[in-house]
């Protein structure tokens, strides 16, 4: 599965670290996240009509850039990305059908850091 992340309004990089983060931004959050769509665990069932989901990430600290993993798969149970910012981080996952219409969309905030017990559950509506 090919997966981009996009500083937003900046293009494709590789990860977070690239030269539009400040030295000061500590890269070694992992973000863990599970979603649902109005309770349900992602399945063909569910994913009917979602071609693929935007995971963003937005950052309290101001010298970590704003993120966009995407595509990435609707029926996937979990996802985890590596050498993200760490500290509180905002999520918004949103839904896209193939023409590229928001379907569902879901948010929370999670501390990330380099250790990882459970994944953030965020639930799209």
């Amino acid at each position: 599965m090919w997966l981009a992340l996009m500083v937003l309004g900046l293009g494709a990089c590789e990860g977070f670290s690239d030269h539009h983060a400040t030295s000061q931004c500590d890269q070694s959050g992992v973000l863990f996240v599970r979603w649902t769509f109005a309770g349900q665990a992602p399945s063909a069932t569910s994913c009917v009509g979602v071609d693929h989901l935007d995971v963003s990430l937005t950052p309290d600290d101001y010298h970590c850039p704003q993120a966009t993993i995407s595509p990435v798969e609707c029926p996937l149970t979990r996802f985890r990305y590596d050498n993200v910012p760490s500290g509180i981080n905002h999520i918004d996952i949103t839904a896209y059908d193939k023409n590229g219409v928001p379907t569902a969309q879901g948010a929370g905030a999670d501390l990330l850091s380099s250790t990882v017990d459970q994944p953030v559950a965020i639930d799209l509506n």
